[in-house]
């Protein structure tokens, strides 16, 4: 195979990935609060700890990502919080 050989349209387009700027989700997020000092690296080590955000208590977020239907922050929160 050519590295350079175009690639077939079909599979181009099912790799698009529908992307959310750093604006746009800060603007339906809402207020950023300020964390204590250290206060993320506990965090982060403790969900690394309990394992709490592993495929298998969140779901694969890959799969999860591709079933959903809406195109917001507001929708993915309203549609995974069902």
């Amino acid at each position: 195979m050519v590295a350079n050989a175009p690639k077939n349209a079909a599979a181009e387009s099912a790799t698009k990935v529908a992307r959310v700027s750093n604006q746009e989700l800060a603007a339906n997020v809402g207020e950023r609060f300020p964390f204590p000092k250290y206060a993320i690296q506990i965090i982060n080590l403790t969900n690394q700890h309990s394992q709490a955000t592993r495929p298998r208590n969140v779901g694969q977020m890959s799969e999860l990502i591709q079933a959903f239907p809406g195109k917001s922050y507001v929708d993915w929160t309203t549609w995974y919080e069902r």
